[in-house]
């Protein structure tokens, strides 16, 4: 979902992460993490604004596949990915 500059994986909110895939980029924003200590009220609010996110980017995704097969497929470039982001923006 993240890596580091070596490309080693790493937690997508962990601040040494320098390049995420579109769930970990999502986990990043809404700083959902299973890895980080957080009191249950913060996990808890994490948790609830990546699953608002990610089943409203969810129906978004071409092809008919999971926001996670469309990431991983090999024919989707990064330009695929931000176009989606685009739709969700200007469908705000």
């Amino acid at each position: 979902m993240a890596r580091i500059g070596n490309g080693f994986g790493i937690d997508p909110v962990d601040p040494r992460a320098t390049c995420w895939c579109l769930v970990g980029a999502l986990r990043r924003a809404t700083h959902f993490s299973n890895t980080m200590s957080f009191t249950e009220n913060a996990f808890a609010r994490s948790r609830r604004a990546f699953s608002q996110a990610y089943n409203y980017l969810e129906p978004l995704i071409p092809y008919g596949e999971d926001m996670i097969g469309f990431n991983d497929a090999e024919e989707t470039t990064q330009e695929d990915v931000l176009k989606v982001l685009d739709t969700a923006l200007k469908r705000l």
